[in-house]
């Protein structure tokens, strides 16, 4: 089996209006569909009583991939994230300019939760989403090229030599 890459990060937010307007709007990613899951789908994939209805929304991001917002009526409350148990942590969106990203999105109302932080060659930022979804901003510099042009080789390279044994990490 081939994988060809992520399609997709999903995340269940409290109120899709409010979201869009921050991915679609805020963050600039086009919106591709908004529509309601069946109710067999939310019984057999969520195990939730079919009285529960559940609106998804699809937005395009860079390189084809999707971030997909999940709103469930009626909803529970929203527990805190325990950071250091298994899940998902956050979501990292490549931007080309970190500095111009950051200015743009603080005009438009956004709070930063740290500061830029240069990491291996790469500059980071973080910030949270109206759910409270911590999303990391990354400016890959030459990174990005080599991701692009020549990433899967170099990967597959490591993943040989200095990955081979899971057993040793």
């Amino acid at each position: 089996m081939r994988m060809k890459g992520l399609s997709q990060v999903g995340m269940t937010v409290k109120e899709m209006r409010t979201s869009l307007e921050f991915y679609s709007k805020t963050l600039g990613f086009p919106i591709v569909a908004v529509k309601e899951m069946p109710s067999k789908v939310i019984e057999e994939v969520y195990g939730l009583k079919a009285d529960t209805k559940v609106k998804i929304a699809l937005l395009r991001t860079g390189w084809g991939s999707m971030i997909e917002l999940f709103e469930f009526v009626p909803t529970k409350k929203r527990t805190e994230t325990k950071w250091n148990h298994p899940g998902m942590t956050h979501i990292a969106l490549d931007v080309g300019n970190i500095k111009r990203a950051k200015k743009r999105l603080e005009k438009n109302g956004v709070e930063f939760i740290t500061d830029s932080i240069k990491v291996e060659g790469t500059e980071v930022i973080f910030l949270k989403d109206p759910d409270g979804h911590l999303i990391e901003l990354i400016d890959l510099g030459v990174i990005y090229y080599v991701n692009r042009y020549i990433g899967s080789i170099v990967a597959k390279i490591i993943t040989l030599f200095k990955y081979r044994d899971l057993d040793k990490i």
